[in-house]
């Protein structure tokens, strides 16, 4: 077995894919069975392939052999948020549930049946979208 280079011209780019071929005799002659396609694939991994294709076990490549480190400059004053979600009041909203016990109170006053939500877990989404509701305007002033 071997690796075969397959090139490639897709919208005017060269792209380079690897096979991995098995010769076989045939009463026509030799001919190349393709085993796997192995896709675009590095340095490293086109040897991780041939070490194994001949059985080699005694080959471990280090994490950190020949690797390069790979620098990207960022311009700091060109980052900003977007969407941000404020989550710490919902999560403490929902530990105090817990605490008092409502959605185990829930679950047993309001037992599951065919819907893909329970009405136990919706009462508890509704109860801390309304105390949200009403606690943020309060802290925004």
């Amino acid at each position: 077995m071997y690796l075969r280079k397959i090139n490639r011209k897709k919208d005017g780019k060269e792209h380079v894919y690897w096979a991995l071929v098995e010769s076989r005799r045939t009463p026509r002659g030799p001919r190349q069975h393709i085993v796997a396609y192995l896709g675009e694939m590095d340095k490293a991994g086109r040897l991780g392939i041939k070490n194994a294709v001949e059985g080699r076990t005694d080959h471990q490549e280090d994490l950190f052999d020949d690797q390069e480190p790979e620098w990207v400059e960022v311009n700091v004053h060109g980052v900003r948020t977007e969407r941000v979600r404020d989550f710490g009041d919902i999560w403490l909203a929902l530990q105090l549930l817990k605490y008092l016990g409502l959605n185990a109170f829930f679950r047993q006053v309001l037992p599951p049946g065919r819907e893909k939500v329970a009405w136990a877990d919706l009462a508890c989404v509704l109860i801390i979208a309304r105390g949200v509701d009403k606690v943020r305007p309060a802290l925004n002033n």
